[in-house]
């Protein structure tokens, strides 16, 4: 059974075959913006529901969360397993915002955003919690629609 794993190598050729890319649409930049938007108020919301019409349900998606050991490979690991037992298992509140994006680039019908993320709210035990993250978002367009295919967010080396 094939497995589908992406190569260093292929993410580099999808980041170099960018910069030959055309332009990309206004239209297109804004959505991507609302769709990475929408993404950071129903991780906020810790709203499961919300998160899954974010999401693309293909067997493709990954998430690496800042405390991940491992990639959460498939709609199933990467989407429903997150929002309906790590992130509320860790956090009773939850505010996630993009703080600043260094770059919002669109190649055909893939999109990615990369940034810092400021995280807050408090830990199931009441307590205070904040921290920065790096973060890439990657998004695919489907039927019209830029849902995300890779999330992937980890504290700045120190």
């Amino acid at each position: 059974m094939r497995q589908n794993v992406l190569h260093f190598s292929d993410l580099a050729l999808a980041v170099g075959l960018a910069f030959f890319a055309t332009a990309a649409s206004a239209s297109d930049i804004d959505d991507v913006k609302a769709a990475d938007q929408a993404f950071h108020v129903a991780l906020s919301a810790m709203d499961g529901k919300a998160m899954a019409g974010i999401w693309a349900n293909k067997p493709y998606v990954t998430n690496i969360g800042p405390s991940s050991k491992a990639v959460d490979m498939g709609y199933e690991d990467a989407v429903t397993k997150w929002m309906a037992t790590i992130v509320p298992a860790r956090f009773s509140e939850l505010k996630a915002q993009m703080t600043s994006i260094s770059t919002i680039q669109v190649n055909g019908n893939i999109a990615w955003v990369i940034g810092t993320e400021n995280a807050s709210g408090k830990n199931k035990a009441g307590e205070p919690l904040a921290f920065d993250l790096l973060v890439t978002n990657i998004y695919e367009k489907i039927d019209g629609k830029w849902l995300m295919v890779s999330h992937h967010a980890q504290r700045p080396p120190k």
